[in-house]
């Protein structure tokens, strides 16, 4: 794990170059890469293939069922992935929205 880590902050030195970026930044992106090389699996989906059925997803949360059983790859691209974990959450207040 250090080895990786170590190579990730030489990708950030040259992805930043000579430019004065706060250590704590760096650190940051560093720490955050890692996360997300660590959270990879062998089979991912993209936010497309999500989008198609992130309400179908949705629907089954909201009902108290386990969708992670059902669609596990939509799930860990939930985990990863903020943007359609916001899709995924403003869908689920939907649903779970009283009618006035």
């Amino acid at each position: 794990m250090a080895t990786i880590i170590n190579r990730v902050r030489q990708f950030v030195q040259q992805l930043f170059g000579q430019t004065p970026e706060p250590e704590q930044k760096k650190e940051q992106i560093v720490k955050g890469l890692v996360k997300a090389l660590d959270l990879t699996e062998e089979r991912e989906i993209a936010c497309e293939e999500v989008f198609e059925v992130i309400d179908q997803y949705a629907e089954l949360v909201s009902q108290g069922e386990s969708p992670d059983k059902v669609m596990p790859l939509v799930q860990h691209h939930l985990i990863i992935c903020g943007h359609c974990r916001e899709e995924f959450e403003m869908l689920l207040d939907m649903l779970n929205a009283k009618p006035a």
